[in-house]
């Protein structure tokens, strides 16, 4: 059984509501205190209005994958 992929934004909206996220947006100089704040914070850093936009703007999404990329090598520092 195939799953199919997990669009952009909906994979954007369930990480901002992690706190290491939010944290490591705030370590990379993005204020961020809540979720609200940390969807804010990459809408701004991708250049965007609204989340949605990552699943049919290709730039938006490709500066988002860099963003997750950057979160998910912290954590691997981390370890």
């Amino acid at each position: 059984m195939m799953r199919r992929p997990v669009r952009a934004s909906t994979g954007c909206a369930l990480v901002c509501r992690v706190d290491r996220f939010q944290a490591f947006l705030r370590s990379q100089g993005m204020p961020c205190r809540n979720e609200k704040e940390a969807a804010m914070r990459v809408r701004e850093y991708c250049g965007i209005d609204s989340r949605a936009k990552l699943d049919t703007c290709p730039v938006a999404k490709a500066s988002w994958l860099r963003l997750l990329g950057a979160f998910n090598q912290s954590l691997v520092k981390r370890r």
